[in-house]
């Protein structure tokens, strides 16, 4: 039987879970929130660098540009989220509202979100992997007392 969720994948088998495409789905999906983050500086900054504004005002106007891409930033985010959910998110008939709130809440929050917890889960085995050559020698400490 197919997990249509990497939550039930986790639930129903944790250690062949390990083994399964969804760790690594789940890994694409943290590291796709790259894309609007990255969009909305470089439009932010173009926006204030090109017409030669304050930081305050640059930023005001990037952020309205960049209301003008909500149904792309929708359209992304539905596309993402088919990496941990198989089946798609319908999509709701009074979509404008939503698709305006989640592009918001994308460009602005979710992105670094996602990338500090994907540093986290793929930090933190490294670092335990590397841990001998990180760490000095523990016999070549010498007490004078």
């Amino acid at each position: 039987m197919l997990d249509r969720t990497a939550l039930e994948a986790l639930t129903r088998r944790p250690l062949p879970f390990l083994a399964s495409a969804w760790p690594w789905r789940g890994a694409a999906y943290l590291l796709a929130s790259l894309v609007p983050g990255a969009a909305a500086g470089v439009t932010v900054a173009a926006t204030a660098a090109g017409f030669g504004l304050t930081p305050y005002l640059g930023v005001a106007t990037g952020l309205a540009a960049l209301a003008l891409c909500v149904p792309l930033v929708a359209a992304f985010e539905r596309l993402r989220l088919r990496l941990v959910d198989r089946i798609a998110v319908p999509k709701p008939p009074d979509r404008r509202k939503r698709e305006a709130g989640l592009a918001l809440m994308t460009v602005l929050a979710l992105w670094w979100i996602d990338l500090i917890m994907l540093a986290f889960t793929a930090g933190g085995p490294v670092l335990l992997i590397l841990t001998p050559v990180v760490q000095p020698d523990v016999n070549t400490v010498v007490s004078t007392a």
